[in-house]
């Protein structure tokens, strides 16, 4: 009876420490996720605020190719374009993340 009694504690105290690590596991890995998620909001800000710059240029054909030289891109719309893609690939992303996050 004692030794029964002995093998259930230790059985006990094992599930105990397993579940300790696992739930360590977890909130390590929610603080990852929400730190990832945090970032993904600073990077997709700024891209937004980056693609509102691109579509007020986008608007005025002079200033575009005044920045061509600068961005990288032609004067026709393609770097926009580029960087509406990249923005849209961000916010799928950042919902992906925060969905599975909850």
């Amino acid at each position: 009876m004692e030794a029964e009694l002995a093998r259930l504690q230790a059985q006990h105290a094992a599930l105990f420490e397993a579940t300790e690590r696992r739930e360590t596991l977890e909130r390590t890995a929610r603080e990852k996720l929400s730190s990832e998620v945090k970032r993904l909001y600073a990077v997709n800000r700024d891209l937004m605020s980056t693609s509102n710059s691109l579509q007020n240029l986008h608007s005025s054909p002079s200033s575009i190719s005044n920045l061509h030289g600068s961005l990288g891109g032609s004067a026709d719309g393609s770097s926009f374009d580029g960087y509406k893609n990249e923005l849209a690939k961000k916010d799928f992303t950042i919902s992906h993340l925060v969905s599975q996050s909850e």
